[in-house]
């Protein structure tokens, strides 16, 4: 099944399938536990390609910090986001938004989530494709959640049918799922959630590539009227 001209959901839901049991189910299995450790912590940083964003983060200290304020976020939704993006921006002078998101959602999964560019940049392009207005995602995890919810209502039939045929995939995850929990993990809002984040990737993705091709033919054009 395609959706214009790109993979339908069936594909997503493979793909993000795949994820959930290759490593993110694992990291969310130590995160969500009643008191996460330093060692499970790191895993889900290198897990979620975050690592990098918090300077000294080696250090146990800063890790049982980090730990400690995921905690006093708690699980309130964007207003969790916030707080613990402001926390970040205390400890490590940097905001690290997505990286809030991220350990939220592994820590709790609903209400939140995963805010990245690719997500924003998919989502601008498709609020531009109905006539909406280009732009204002970018650090602004409350105008990104209600564009994010807004657009998998749009797609959440489709995404409910997709994932609703999860069991044709069994032959590929008996080591890990009967029919009946791979059917029960299909209708999870939060996989069903999950299955259009990996969308959003994918569109934000060759976004994010297409305007990265216009910059560099804008510089050639711009070096070979200047003769250089």
């Amino acid at each position: 099944m395609t959706n214009g001209g790109k993979p339908g959901f069936d594909h997503f839901v493979l793909r993000y399938l795949f994820l959930w049991e290759g490593h993110e189910k694992n990291i969310h299995a130590l995160m969500s536990s009643g008191n996460p450790t330093t060692m499970a912590l790191t895993k889900a940083m290198h897990g979620f390609r975050i690592a990098r964003s918090f300077s000294g983060i080696g250090e146990e200290a800063a890790k049982r910090r980090v730990l400690g304020y995921i905690e006093r976020a708690g699980n309130d939704g964007r207003r969790s986001v916030s707080s613990l993006t402001a926390m970040f921006h205390g400890e490590f002078d940097r905001e690290n938004l997505s990286a809030a998101s991220k350990l939220l959602w592994l820590r709790h999964q609903a209400p939140f989530l995963i805010y990245d560019a690719n997500a924003v940049a998919a989502l601008e392009e498709l609020s531009t494709q109905r006539g909406g207005a280009a732009g204002g995602l970018s650090g602004d995890y409350g105008m990104f959640e209600d564009c994010w919810r807004a657009e998998f209502a749009r797609s959440e039939s489709a995404i409910t049918a997709a994932t609703g045929r999860i069991v044709n995939l069994l032959p590929y995850f008996e080591h890990c799922h009967r029919a009946g929990s791979l059917q029960a993990l299909g209708e999870k809002q939060w996989f069903r959630e999950r299955v259009f984040d990996n969308y959003l990737w994918y569109v934000g993705g060759n976004v994010l590539a297409a305007r990265k091709q216009r910059r560099k033919q804008r510089k050639k054009r711009v070096q070979v009227g200047a003769g250089v």
